[in-house]
This record gives structure tokens, C-alpha cells and sequence, in this order.
């Protein structure tokens, strides 16, 4: 839900250092959730914009960043462009999620021989959570996947905020940053032709994961929290799935659904496996 956010300079110049941090941080995780409400973003970025010409004499260095840079922002710049403003702010001072801190560790040792990998990938596009993100990390390792992608402002597994809910299994995992969606599945489609490209997603255009007939290798792309996958994206994809729903609720978790979803694909995986006689 978008909020009313406007500043006149008198108020703003008078916060705390601590406190424009924060309303800026607002701003940019305002505009991360409605960037798909036109209207709304571009009121959004327009005030952006007006605020970060307020913090001329700001010496705090990530704010004074913002400021030298203010005119790459623009009521018509893309995603990508957005993205490469606004990530560096937003790693740092995006408000992180302190569950991690109840869940437990292992001191078990760690080794890239404990698993054997399987032909999936997972491509993860704008999805801003540092918790939901570690807990995928995880979730991959545990069911052997290939290699990850990191796409738009998604926190990578540098980020310490995702290595608390990562436990560790970012090291034992492949994964590449690449902003732009579109350019990074158009590469891997070049690269291997027989790669499946499945979206998970919401809505009539998807059919149920557990119909699905999804082939190996496969990339399966999951999307922002809020707005999910692009229409960009979607475009491109040779399937769209989604997980049926007995309740009232229109959507699980990213991370729930997630791990359904790599668990049904090398379920059906390793039941074709049996059927053709490779155990």
C-alpha cells in the first residue's frame, strides 16, 4: 500500500542524519512496491527527486552519493535503471528481517562433496526481502539445484543480512548477479536451447505445478513479494506455473512457495527417473 509521502525542505533539512536515512529508504521501498501503479511511481519518483535536492549540504556519505547522482533520476527510467540507482542505498539501509535470529545452526562441516547437484536452476528477480531470500539460498542447496541467479535489486548472498538465514549454504551453491531478467535468460537460452524456463506465478494464465509436464534442465523464476514476476519476464517463459489453493489467502510466501515448487519438479523428476529404469 502506497503512502502519502511529501516533505517541504524546512521539515526535512531539520531531521536527524539517522532520520533521512530513513525516510529516503522509505521512498525507494515505496517505489519498489507500486513500480508496476504508473501514476503512483511516478508521484513517487517526483518526490524522490525533490527530496534528494534537499540534502545539497548533507555530508553523510551515502546520502551526499544520492545527491551527486539525483539527476539519473527520471519519471521515465526503467526498472534496470532504477535498480542501479537505488541498490547500493538499499543494501546497506533496507530495513532487514530479525528472524534469523531464533532459527538454529549447525556446526556441522561443511563440503562441496555432500550433495549431488540436479539440472535446476532458480532465477530470482526483485524480490527485496534479505530473510526470504537466505531461506531460498537454503531451500536450493537442500534439494541440490545447479546454480542461482540474482536479478534487479534482489540482495545476493554477500549480503549479511541473507547469510543469516542462509546458514552457511551460500558457499556451497553457484550464483551470478545479473540485472536484467530478460538479458540473463536469453543468454542461458543461447547457452543451452533445451532449458525450460518456468515461471511461478499467480493467475489464470498458469496451470497447476502438480499438471505440469516440466522437462529437464529446467530455471524456475520467482518474483517480488508484492507485484511478482515482470510481464517481460513472463513473456519469455515456456511455462507458467502456479500452486493451487485450498484457502482464502490468494498466495503463499515467496520462500513457502518456493520450496514446494523445487520439491514437486524433482519429485516428478525422479518418478520419470524410476519409470525409465534410471535409479
Amino acid at each position: 500500500m502506497e503512502k502519502r509521502m511529501q516533505y517541504s525542505k524546512r521539515k526535512f533539512t531539520r531531521f536527524s542524519t539517522e532520520k533521512k536515512i530513513r525516510v529516503v529508504t522509505s521512498f525507494l521501498e515505496q517505489i519498489v512496491d507500486n513500480w508496476n501503479e504508473l501514476e503512483v511511481r511516478k508521484r513517487l519518483l517526483s518526490n524522490l527527486s525533490e527530496v534528494i535536492g534537499y540534502l545539497e549540504k548533507e555530508e553523510h556519505t551515502d546520502l551526499k552519493h544520492l545527491f551527486e547522482n539525483k539527476e539519473e533520476l527520471s519519471e521515465s527510467m526503467n526498472l534496470v535503471k532504477f535498480v542501479e540507482f537505488a541498490k547500493p542505498f538499499m543494501d546497506k539501509h533496507s530495513r532487514g528481517v530479525r528472524d534469523t535470529d531464533i532459527l538454529p545452526r549447525t556446526d556441522t562441516k561443511l563440503s562441496s562433496d555432500m550433495q549431488s547437484k540436479i539440472p535446476l536452476y532458480a532465477l530470482f528477480e526483485n524480490i527485496r526481502s534479505t530473510f526470504n531470500i537466505g531461506s531460498m539460498i537454503r531451500t536450493s542447496e537442500c534439494f541440490g539445484l545447479e546454480k542461482l541467479y540474482f536479478c534487479g535489486y534482489t540482495p545476493t548472498p554477500d549480503n549479511p543480512k541473507v547469510k543469516k538465514t542462509a546458514l552457511n549454504t551460500e558457499l556451497l551453491i553457484e550464483w551470478e548477479q545479473e540485472i536484467d531478467s530478460i538479458k540473463l535468460i536469453e543468454k542461458l537460452k543461447a547457452e543451452n536451447p533445451d532449458l525450460s524456463i518456468v515461471a511461478l506465478e499467480t493467475g489464470e494464465q498458469a496451470e497447476s505445478i502438480y499438471e505440469a509436464h516440466i522437462t529437464d534442465p529446467a530455471i524456475i523464476i520467482v518474483g517480488n513479494e508484492a507485484t511478482g514476476i515482470s510481464q517481460d519476464t513472463l513473456s519469455i517463459a515456456d511455462k507458467i506455473v502456479k500452486i493451487p489453493l485450498a484457502g482464502v489467502k490468494e498466495s503463499f510466501n515467496v520462500g513457502v512457495a518456493f520450496g514446494i515448487a523445487c520439491y514437486e519438479i524433482s519429485r516428478q523428476w525422479n518418478i520419470r527417473k524410476k519409470e525409465n529404469g534410471n535409479d
